[in-house]
């Protein structure tokens, strides 16, 4: 997913002749063809108590200020050092 974000950093789809970028269209496939390849693989996932407690219950003991501070601290910052809210 970084990939296609990356990709999609890029300033335009067309060139300064307002010709189509195709170096940044073959770019944007590959990583939807990654994402699409990773969606097609079955996964055989445990269910784990511990986890589960933690989602439904004790994430819960969080204000919305806190779970947002703690999704921002997780997430990989843009270039320019800002995110949107």
């Amino acid at each position: 997913m970084q990939d296609l974000l990356a990709v999609e950093e890029t300033p335009t789809r067309l060139t300064g002749t307002n010709h189509v970028n195709f170096k940044k269209m073959r770019n944007i496939e590959r990583a939807v063809r990654a994402i699409m390849t990773c969606q097609q693989q079955p996964y055989d996932l445990q269910s784990r108590q511990a986890v589960q407690r933690f989602l439904t219950v004790e994430i819960l003991a969080l204000s919305e200020a806190e779970l947002f501070d703690a999704s921002r601290s997780c997430e990989p910052q843009l270039k320019g050092g800002s995110k949107e809210k």
